[in-house]
């Protein structure tokens, strides 16, 4: 269930903000995909690229579409998001296995983003016949900057470390603040889920419409194979979680006295892949305040565990 949610909450984080992608044209690895299944009965494939078609049902039993209906949604953070009750967060004992970059995944990231962009470079197609290898002199008719497969692959493999280490700081957030939720009790009001519901579905339709041409949250939720009071039932578990985190995560920022500084942003910019210009433009200061000072106190946590 944490690594579920953790995959579901890098889609929405991913949403929000334009994480800086590898330099020299190299596109940054891709996250887990959110898991879609459609019902065979209800949904329709795309007519073609980029374009959609939904179900004859009504996703929303209304007149209105799902479109119309979001676009108006305006998530409003509510005064009261709840009561934390806190448990024991000190000395807390974690489990966790750290990832490594192997040369395995070195080699799938070439096969995946590399392989077939040298491929579309010579105007090659898949039904050419014969296997198309990547070595030294393709390396350099893709990027002159590097000289050779070997130098290019230390490259791939620094930028995976890169990416792998900010997955492993960010899973043993989510063990550690998995592990204080099991001590505590937290009670999110509804009015909290409620807006967080809101500001999941926000995200989702402002994705779609920014990088899916000819898509609408109509089509997403009959790909979905279900309706829009559905879809919004399907993401309450989710926003209950994110509320129970934010609950716990203050009451020990208040408990603990931890400020937030400018360096605090500064480092969490950088881990997040922007700078703290970027990052500001990106949110309010209240908001950008309360995501960081939840980070420090996570990072309390961990801080004061035993991890094995």
């Amino acid at each position: 269930m944490m690594m579920k949610r953790y995959r579901f909450l890098t889609v929405c984080i991913l949403f929000l903000v334009c994480l800086c992608t590898a330099a020299c044209g190299v596109a940054a690895p891709q996250p887990d995909p959110v898991e879609m299944t459609p019902y065979p009965e209800n949904s329709v494939a795309p007519r073609a690229e980029n374009s959609y078609s939904t179900s004859s049902y009504s996703t929303t039993g209304t007149e209105q579409t799902v479109d119309e209906i979001v676009a108006a949604l305006e998530p409003h953070k509510p005064e009261d998001l709840g009561v934390a009750n806190l448990g024991e967060y000190k000395g807390l004992h974690l489990s966790f296995e750290e990832q490594f970059v192997t040369d395995a995944d070195v080699q799938a990231y070439l096969d995946e983003y590399v392989l077939p962009a040298y491929k579309s470079l010579k105007g090659i197609t898949d039904t050419d016949a014969g296997d198309i290898l990547l070595d030294d002199s393709a390396i350099r008719e893709l990027n002159p900057s590097f000289s050779s497969l070997a130098e290019f692959k230390d490259y791939i493999r620094q930028k995976l470390n890169e990416e792998t280490e900010y997955t492993n700081r960010t899973r043993l957030y989510y063990t550690a603040i998995d592990a204080v939720i099991r001590n505590s009790a937290p009670e999110p009001t509804e009015e909290a889920v409620e807006w967080q519901i809101d500001y999941f579905i926000k995200m989702f339709y402002d994705e779609v419409r920014s990088n899916y041409d000819g898509m609408t949250m109509d089509d997403l939720v009959t790909l979905y194979g279900t309706t829009y009071q559905g879809f919004r039932d399907s993401l309450r578990e989710y926003a209950e979680e994110s509320v129970n985190q934010m609950l716990i995560m203050d009451a020990i920022a208040d408990r603990e006295g931890i400020e937030v500084s400018e360096k605090d942003i500064e480092e969490y910019a950088d881990a997040h892949g922007l700078t703290p210009g970027l990052l500001k433009q990106s949110t309010t200061e209240e908001d950008l305040l309360a995501s960081v000072r939840r980070e420090l106190a996570a990072r309390f946590v961990v801080d004061h565990a035993v991890i094995s």
